[in-house]
């Protein structure tokens, strides 16, 4: 697992997922955690995710589907931000 995350401490990852990390076939695991921290990286560019994933190794866990909806509506969310209307802050002083 060591080469699939070679930023992050995988024995405190793995020390907080057991369940997770060591009771499931090898390669399977490391697909998994291959697709999910490529998936993050594309989606939070610029983000700490070894800090991410070593805190809480159980995103690497997630269901594809899930994620890639958490992350659509993450983007969505960032598109429809408020922004302040200058005209409705006059008539509000007014």
């Amino acid at each position: 697992m060591q080469e699939v995350l070679p930023t992050c401490d995988v024995m405190r990852m793995v020390e907080l997922e057991p369940e997770r990390f060591l009771h499931r076939p090898q390669r399977a695991v490391e697909a998994q955690i291959a697709a999910t921290d490529a998936l993050l990286r594309e989606a939070l560019a610029g983000a700490d995710i070894e800090a991410m994933l070593i805190e809480d190794p159980a995103l690497l866990f997630e269901e594809m589907q899930s994620l890639q909806a958490g992350m659509l509506a993450q983007r969505r969310s960032r598109s429809y931000a408020w922004v302040p209307c200058p005209a409705l802050t006059l008539l509000a002083a007014s």
